[in-house]
């Protein structure tokens, strides 16, 4: 097949352009920055271009059997939905090239935090809908947003959601989940009270190919692996690092405080990516279930340990420490 993905530069997009890779596929990339992309080979094609300009969709979508959006802004510092354009309007932009040339399949990413989550015994599931405080995160509701999208072009064409929990791995060259790593390694670890499901990237870009085949249309699918609380996942990035750091636990108050600080100074202007949404966020156990994905998509999910290893081996060979 011939494969348009967006978002190729990111940590999700290049773990897809692997796999896709290995199964001989012809692959599109459409980059706004091409230069970041320095892999050569002849089955992959660069196109230059926005998921803002419906003209550059146009010129990478032709002749393409799949599409795989992985293109997303995840930073944490924007003070409205209306600075997430590329989460809400290119997705838009997307579906719309999709349905005038008639592409077969629509592989959508988004984010298992647009569902509600849960504790140990009873985590989050595709059908939960989105709780507090997820539902005041600027960059959730973007998503939650472009669902809506897909859901209007669902009831006419192919298309299957993947909803990655906090991915960790190698080829993060941002870095941007991967600075949890980077901070699990310091001298001095400090560890927010609540707790969240960690994946291996290489198992979220497993489960966008093979959402190809197996996916069911107009399904959602949270891809996540293990419900850790920062503490214990922080003590794992310390065995795996070999590093004599020191784990101290930050209580919930002060999270609380920064959160009203950030607050404030997003009233004034500034850009942070302080806030009362996301250092709640931080204090609660952001827990989701897996069976769905591993039923209907057939998920091998690696341990979070390799993640974290294949995270650090990575950060190591491209001297960030």
């Amino acid at each position: 097949m011939k494969v348009l993905v967006t978002g190729g530069t990111g940590l999700l997009g290049r773990n897809i352009i692997l796999i896709l890779q290995e199964k001989g596929h012809d692959i599109v990339l459409l980059l706004r920055n091409p230069k970041k992309f320095s892999v050569k080979d002849e089955k992959i094609q660069i196109v230059g271009g926005d998921i803002l300009e419906i003209s550059d969709i146009e010129k990478a979508i032709t002749d393409c059997d799949v599409v795989i959006h992985a293109a997303a802004d995840t930073v944490q510092n924007h003070r409205s939905i209306d600075d997430y354009e590329v989460n809400t309007i290119g997705t838009k932009n997307i579906l719309n090239a999709c349905e005038k040339h008639g592409i077969q399949k629509v592989i959508h990413v988004s984010s298992a935090g647009c569902f509600g989550y849960g504790d140990l015994e009873n985590p989050g599931k595709e059908n939960n809908p989105i709780r507090y405080p997820s539902n005041k995160s600027f960059y959730l509701l973007s998503k939650l947003h472009a669902q809506m999208f897909v859901q209007d072009y669902s009831r006419s064409r192919h298309i299957v959601t993947i909803s990655p929990t906090f991915m960790i791995g190698s080829l993060d060259f941002g870095p941007s989940s991967g600075k949890i790593i980077l901070m699990g390694i310091k001298k001095f670890v400090f560890c927010p009270p609540g707790g969240k499901n960690f994946v291996h990237v290489e198992d979220v870009a497993s489960a966008c190919v093979n959402a190809i085949d197996c996916g069911k249309s107009g399904e959602n699918y949270i891809i996540g692996n293990e419900n850790l609380s920062y503490y214990n996942f922080f003590r794992k990035v310390k065995e795996s690092s070999k590093r004599n750091s020191f784990i101290i636990s930050v209580p919930s108050f002060i999270f609380y405080f920064a959160g009203i600080l950030g607050n404030v100074l997003r009233f004034f202007g500034s850009k942070t990516d302080l806030s009362l949404s996301n250092m709640r966020i931080l204090m609660i156990n952001n827990f989701f279930s897996n069976q769905k994905s591993i039923q209907d998509l057939k998920i091998n999910y690696q341990p979070i340990e390799k993640a974290i290893k294949d995270s650090i081996h990575f950060f190591e060979s491209e001297n960030y420490f």
